[in-house]
């Protein structure tokens, strides 16, 4: 499951349902990487760091409407949506 890019694990039943969070545009204010891995049919949640200055650059750089881009690079530096 996905796209909400809120990281977590719960069992239902006899289904374990998975959301690994997100690479870019997180919503629990940990700017960092994250991502789920299976193995042997347990899920586990982990993080990853990445160059988000490298990718605030690229956003700053593109030619999207100004107001997109300011919302987007403080979701990266920020790890979620500040008010």
């Amino acid at each position: 499951m996905g796209h909400s890019h809120k990281l977590f694990i719960m069992n239902s039943g006899s289904t374990t349902i998975i959301n690994p969070g997100s690479v870019g545009q997180p919503r629990d204010f940990n700017p960092g990487a994250s991502y789920a891995v299976i193995e042997n049919g347990e899920a586990r949640i982990g993080r990853a760091s990445y160059d988000i200055g490298k990718t605030v650059k690229g956003l700053e750089k593109s030619s999207m409407p100004a107001y997109v881009k300011a919302k987007l690079i403080s979701v990266l530096l920020h790890g979620g949506i500040v008010n």
